[in-house]
């Protein structure tokens, strides 16, 4: 992933020691059946459990679990390198 990102910004000098990764859910939250095509640059990651806890869509972040749920599907991920700031 690092590597990939560092290759498409190679006009800009970043070098690979530089690039951090990077990730976030997506808002709006999507599906892993919702999407048509990958991002033009990273990748989305999906099929990831959170344990005893959920994540809410409407507060974009997470949030205690529901009784007696153990396990809840987090939202597909946005998974991408950055420049690290010095």
């Amino acid at each position: 992933m690092k590597q990939e990102v560092s290759r498409k910004h190679a006009a800009d000098r970043w070098a690979l020691d530089d690039v951090v990764m990077t990730s976030e859910v997506t808002h709006p939250p999507k599906d892993f059946e919702s999407l048509k095509e990958g991002p033009s640059e990273g990748v989305f990651v999906y099929g990831l459990y959170l344990d005893g806890c959920s994540w809410s869509t409407r507060e974009n972040r997470m949030v205690d679990s529901e009784p007696k749920k153990l396990y809840n599907l987090l939202p597909v991920m946005f998974v991408t390198g950055v420049l690290v700031s010095v």
